[in-house]
């Protein structure tokens, strides 16, 4: 009698973990392909503003394109001159990076203070 519960219980188990497994795999959500961040439409924006979001993406692109060949570069490259060049690399370009932090910071302020002003541009509503 002991055997027959136990054996039961093993089995009631063992058809759930079963049973379970395969409607976890059909039952897996569709997670979407590409980023989720909403792209911002850059003509509504003000022109100092559009100004320098151009000037971050044009020099994003410049650093992209140095990027890209000190990656060709790298590789045939021995661990020695990988590590020279990668130096080297951050050397030449450090005022390069320092620049595109600060202007994407400086953009951040900028929106951060146009939503304040539509914000405080807005009607209060009293209840």
């Amino acid at each position: 009698m002991k055997n027959l519960k136990l054996f039961t219980i093993l089995a009631g188990l063992v058809a759930f973990a079963f049973t379970g497994s395969a409607y976890a795999q059909d039952a897996r959500p569709q997670l979407p392909s590409g980023p989720r961040l909403p792209k911002v439409d850059v003509s509504k924006l003000p022109t100092d503003l559009q100004a320098l979001v151009s000037q971050f993406r044009d020099q994003k692109k410049s650093l992209h394109e140095l990027s890209a060949a000190l990656r060709e570069q790298l590789k045939n490259a021995t661990r020695e001159e990988r590590k020279a060049l990668l130096d080297q690399f951050a050397a030449d370009n450090a005022d390069a990076i320092a620049a595109q932090k600060d202007l994407a910071k400086q953009i951040r302020q900028e929106l951060r203070a146009l939503r304040e002003q539509r914000r405080e541009a807005r009607p209060t509503t009293t209840t």
